[in-house]
C-alpha cells in the first residue's frame, strides 16, 4: 500500500448546537492531527483531546513541531502551553504529564508576549505563522489535537481522505481508485453545506465529459446521471457561461464550478466508512480479554457471548449475569486504541426466549475511567436491543470514539440478561 506523505482524512458528525461538524486528520512525520471546527475553552479542548482521540493539545518544541503544524490551520488555535499553576512557569500539558517550556529549543513567542494583561494564562498559535499570544484559559479558540502514532497501527478511520499536491480531474479519479475510493458524490444538502467548512475548492465525482450537459458521477463501479429533481449546488454565476472545454466539476465554499479537467485542483477521496469487526467473534480478542460483572455460571461465561455462539456441549449460548439489575456488564478489551464505531448484539441462542432489549455503552482509553456513548442531542445514548434470540441487531455511535475497551450495559431484558455481541470499528491499514 502507498503511504502520502500527507494524508488528511475527513470524517462528518453533528454535535449539539452545531448541526454538521468536520474532523480532518493529519499524518505528519511521526504525528496525527486532528482539527475539528469546535470552538472549546482550553480545559475542555484538552479533555477532547485525551477523550476522543487519546491524544492532547500541540506541542512545539523543535523547529521541526513547528514546521509539522504549519502546513495545518489558518485560524488561531490551542496549544498544550499554559502557567495555570505558577505564574510565568510555563509547561506543555500532555496526556502523559506537563513537560516545562524550553525556550532555547525553540521560541515561539510574538513580540512583548507573554505579558498576563488579562490573567492570561492559556496559550495560542496565531493564525498562519503560529506565533505564541497568552489568552485567557475561558476563551473559546479552535481546536487541533494531536497523538504520535506508528506506520503498523495507522487507522483507516474515516470516510474521506484529502490528498497532498494538486491534480487533473483524471489524475485525482485514478488516485482515489488507487486507494479503493472515489471523488466525493454529494447528492443532499446536509452533505454539501457539511463541506463549506473547507478552506479550498476540491473536484467532485461530477462531469460531462462524454456528452456535453448531461452531467455524471463518475464512480469506481459505473457512471450515475444526475436527473432533473437531483439536488444540485451550481453557481449560477458560470451556468451556461462556461466554454466547452470546461467539462469537469469542483466544489467552492459550497456551490459547484464548472472547470477545465486539466486544471490542477485539490483531491478529496470518499470511502465506505469503516464497519469491521474488531475480534470479538472469530476470537482474535483473547478469552481473558472478554471480562464481565458477574456470571450466571461458567455454562455462561463473558467469552461465551461472542457473537454467533452456538448453545452446545458447555457452551449455555450466550454471557448471562448473575444478577438482574442495571449495573450489569459485558467488557472487551480491544488490546490497544481503535477507532470504535458501534456494536452487534444478539441473545441467547437454543430458543430459550432470553435476550437484552436495550443497553448503553461505555468506552475508555485506559478501563479505568470511562466516558458514554452520546445521541445527537447530547445524552446518554440508549440503544435498542434485540428482539429475538438470533436476530443481530447492528447500532452504530452518533459520533465514532478512539478506545481501548468498550463496556456494555445492559438497561432491559427479556426474562434474562443475555447476550452475544460484537464490536466494530476500523480494524486498521
Amino acid at each position: 500500500m502507498v503511504l502520502f506523505n500527507t494524508i488528511f482524512v475527513i470524517y462528518f458528525y453533528s454535535c449539539i448546537g452545531v448541526s454538521r461538524t468536520i474532523i480532518l486528520r493529519t499524518i505528519v512525520g511521526g504525528t496525527i492531527y486532528y482539527s475539528t471546527s469546535k470552538y472549546l475553552d482550553f480545559q475542555s479542548a484538552v479533555d477532547l483531546c485525551k477523550t476522543y482521540y487519546g491524544g492532547n493539545l500541540p506541542i512545539i518544541r523543535t523547529l521541526e513541531d513547528y514546521e509539522r503544524l504549519t502546513a495545518l490551520q489558518e485560524r488561531n488555535f490551542w496549544l498544550a502551553l499554559n502557567d495555570r499553576e505558577q505564574e510565568g512557569v510555563y509547561v506543555w500539558t500532555t496526556s502523559n504529564g506537563s513537560y516545562p517550556l524550553n525556550t532555547e529549543t525553540f521560541d515561539g513567542w510574538m513580540s512583548n508576549e507573554p505579558n498576563n494583561l488579562y490573567n492570561e494564562d492559556c496559550v495560542i498559535a496565531k493564525a498562519r505563522k503560529l506565533k505564541w499570544n497568552d489568552v485567557p484559559c475561558t476563551l473559546r479558540k479552535y481546536i487541533v489535537c494531536e497523538k504520535d502514532f506508528e506506520i503498523s497501527s495507522i487507522i483507516s478511520d474515516n470516510v474521506y481522505y484529502y490528498l497532498s499536491g494538486n491534480m487533473t480531474f483524471s489524475e485525482a479519479y485514478i488516485a482515489c481508485k488507487n486507494i479503493d475510493a472515489d471523488l466525493p458524490v454529494i447528492t443532499n444538502k446536509e452533505k454539501n453545506d457539511a463541506f463549506h467548512f473547507t478552506d479550498f475548492s476540491f473536484w467532485l465525482a461530477l462531469n460531462d465529459n462524454d456528452t456535453d450537459s448531461n452531467y455524471v458521477w463518475s464512480t469506481r463501479i459505473g457512471d450515475y446521471p444526475v436527473n432533473e429533481h437531483d439536488f444540485t449546488a451550481w453557481n449560477f454565476h458560470s451556468i451556461g457561461f462556461g466554454p466547452t472545454t470546461d467539462n469537469c466539476v469542483i466544489y467552492v465554499y459550497g456551490v459547484w464550478s464548472y472547470v477545465n479537467c486539466d486544471d490542477e485542483r485539490r483531491v478529496v477521496c470518499e470511502k465506505e466508512s469503516c464497519v469491521d469487526p474488531l475480534g470479538v467473534e472469530d476470537g482474535t480478542i483473547p478469552s481473558e480479554q472478554l471480562t464481565a460483572s458477574s456470571e450466571y455460571n461458567l455454562f455462561f461465561r463473558p467469552d461465551h457471548g461472542r457473537l454467533n455462539t452456538a448453545s452446545t456441549g458447555d457452551y449455555g449460548g450466550a454471557w448471562s449475569a448473575a444478577v438482574l439489575d442495571q449495573n450489569q456488564w459485558i467488557q472487551a478489551d480491544l488490546g490497544f486504541l481503535l477507532m470504535v464505531t458501534g456494536t452487534i448484539t444478539q441473545g441467547r441462542d437454543a430458543g430459550m426466549g432470553q435476550w437484552v432489549t436495550s443497553y448503553k455503552v461505555h468506552y475508555s482509553l485506559d478501563g479505568d475511567q470511562f466516558g458514554t456513548i452520546e445521541n445527537a442531542s447530547g445524552q446518554v445514548a440508549v440503544f435498542t436491543g434485540n428482539s429475538d434470540g438470533n436476530t443481530a441487531v447492528t447500532n452504530m455511535f452518533h459520533i465514532p470514539v478512539y478506545a481501548q475497551y468498550i463496556r456494555i450495559h445492559p438497561m432491559s431484558w427479556i426474562h434474562h440478561i443475555c447476550m452475544r455481541f460484537e464490536v466494530i470499528g476500523c480494524s486498521g491499514i
